[in-house]
């Protein structure tokens, strides 16, 4: 009988949200202005600079989850707008929300890896409490060979357990290069400070099994029952809640982090209507992005063609390139997105030019996470 293969999931670093909503500026009510009311400021006379089209860009991503159609001319300024350049932005804008450098497949991609990693250290503890277990008419090859598979099933936990330590302690090192670095942006060294915070702490967690060791069972069959399924294969309500359970107003501002500049985040997300419906969106981006981070980020090692892993097999067959997924992510927000059609975007809270009425800190009253 030979010996049993392991086969290791693939460890990347968990970020967590780093914009806090109970942080971000309050503004007073008789303040708020929406771009309706500015809309001639917006659009102006002629055409955009560059940093003032992508403002408007992302008030419109805001509202709709990606740059729509026919707002050339609101987005350029102009009324013979150029297409080709729109078409760019919004490509621009598709990569800021969900590019693969980009806080939210980052942070997919860790939430993914971390559950992988969950799920494997599990299904091993279990697998070597099978492997204790004897087999009537076993001879000897086959009992040494058992107890052999239990024996590299928890040294497989252990060696799981330091691969990931490893690979946050990587992440630090890469996270204090780009903070020495004169020419990155303050606003991707302060990121990277985040990430050093919480890659300390997840660096000293030792991830440990779902289940306490079901020693009271004495049936290979029954012991097979606990395993948890790999995310991949989990039910669509399941896959849902798992990324539903995630998603907070933290979360929210810190995709949005470009655009907090201009729109007032706050106060969206004090809107019922606009924050169910980023649930909803958000909900099943996520998954569809997870589907994606399965595909793309496993098919590099080629190893994985020959994969005895049923749920990296599987993941050959969902042919989700980044274009299409970015595709399904558009054609799904549009169909979540029915506010969209009450609310005209030109109801966006709006910052701009008010930096002058911004209350003072001792003065804001923090929303609940």
């Amino acid at each position: 009988m030979p010996p049993t293969f392991i086969e290791f999931p693939l460890v990347y670093p968990q970020i967590k949200p780093y914009i806090l909503k109970n942080e971000l500026v309050t503004i007073a009510e008789d303040r708020i202005q929406t771009a309706s009311n500015q809309y001639e400021i917006l659009i102006g006379g002629g055409q955009h600079k560059s940093d003032h089209a992508m403002s408007i860009a992302r008030i419109l991503a805001v509202h709709y989850g990606y740059l729509p159609d026919g707002f050339a001319k609101e987005v350029l300024g102009i009324v013979t707008a150029d297409l080709t350049k729109y078409g760019q932005m919004q490509k621009s804008i598709t990569t800021e929300l969900y590019g693969k450098s980009y806080f939210l497949y980052e942070y997919v991609r860790g939430e993914v890896s971390a559950e992988a990693c969950a799920t494997a250290i599990s299904t091993w503890h279990i697998c070597a409490r099978q492997c204790a277990i004897e087999v009537d008419g076993e001879n000897e090859e086959q009992r040494t060979t058992r107890t052999a598979d239990g024996d590299r099933y928890l040294q497989a936990i252990i060696q799981l357990q330091r691969q990931i330590r490893k690979v946050y302690e990587a992440g630090i090192v890469d996270a204090n290069e780009l903070i020495k670095n004169k020419h990155a942006k303050a606003f991707d060294k302060f990121a990277a400070q985040q990430k050093i915070t919480f890659w300390e702490q997840k660096r000293d967690e030792v991830l440990q099994p779902l289940f306490a060791d079901p020693s009271f069972i004495t049936n290979v069959r029954e012991l097979e029952m606990f395993k948890p399924r790999p995310l991949f294969f989990r039910e669509d309500y399941e896959r849902k809640y798992f990324w539903k359970k995630r998603i907070n107003g933290d979360l929210i501002t810190t995709i949005f982090r470009l655009a907090k500049g201009t729109v007032d985040l706050r106060t969206l997300m004090s809107r019922k209507d606009w924050a169910q419906v980023w649930i909803n969106k958000l909900t099943s981006t996520m998954d569809i992005m997870h589907r994606s981070v399965i595909t793309l980020e496993l098919v590099r090692d080629s190893h994985c063609i020959y994969s005895t892993d049923p749920m990296l097999r599987a993941s050959f067959e969902v042919q989700l390139d980044r274009p299409s997924m970015n595709v399904a992510i558009r054609d799904l927000v549009k169909l979540v997105d029915k506010p969209a059609d009450i609310w005209h975007w030109t109801n966006v809270p709006l910052t701009t030019d008010m930096r002058k009425h911004h209350m003072d800190d001792k003065d804001a009253t923090p929303l609940p996470q």
